[in-house]
């Protein structure tokens, strides 16, 4: 039987390796103002822009950033 938390990791892992904001956000379990939010104040990096409208973050960052194992400039995510 496949659990929920099966399910999150299954998805997470078929993820592309740059990912959306709007995935980050759902990876992080957020909210979308919360999200710009610690961009504005420095504890998520503000990724790489890919086009006039595009930016992406790295999966393996964002994913970091659950456990406290990577920190932003002003530290690990409360």
């Amino acid at each position: 039987m496949t659990t929920t938390t099966d399910f999150i990791f299954k998805s997470v892992r078929d993820m592309p390796l740059m990912i959306s904001a709007k995935q980050a956000i759902w990876i992080l379990g957020i909210a979308r103002a919360t999200f710009y939010r610690r961009i504005a104040d420095g504890s998520i990096e503000p990724g790489v822009k890919l086009g006039p409208n595009t930016r992406r973050w790295r999966k393996d960052y964002i994913v970091s950033l659950i456990g406290g194992g990577a920190s932003g400039p002003s530290g690990a995510l409360p």
